[in-house]
């Protein structure tokens, strides 16, 4: 069971495996479309930022949802660096964001 739904969309935080990073998956029809990070360094800047430990999954999985549909069926991995948010808000376009590998 997911921890998040939203119409064909299920997401869930997945794991650090010793990155600085934390991260959430997002599935379509059972296959991972998207993995959302949001660096160390954007949670370390709270006030800045708006996001920390506590909040982080949530505020990625509601930031997912407001570019999910725009996205094609191909796997990406995207990183927020702390540059990208103020107060709470993904101040960079979605397709701007750092993609990892």
């Amino acid at each position: 069971m997911s921890d998040f739904v939203y119409g064909e969309y299920c997401g869930e935080p997945l794991p650090r495996k010793g990155a600085d990073y934390d991260s959430i998956g997002i599935y379509k029809e059972n296959g991972l479309l998207l993995e959302l990070r949001v660096s160390g360094t954007a949670l370390a800047a709270t006030e800045e930022t708006g996001i920390n430990h506590e909040n982080s999954y949530e505020w990625l999985w509601k930031t997912a949802l407001n570019f999910i549909e725009e996205l094609d069926n191909e796997k990406k991995i995207l990183q927020i660096l702390p540059t990208d948010v103020r107060s709470g808000k993904l101040v960079t376009q979605w397709h701007e964001l750092r993609v990892e590998e």
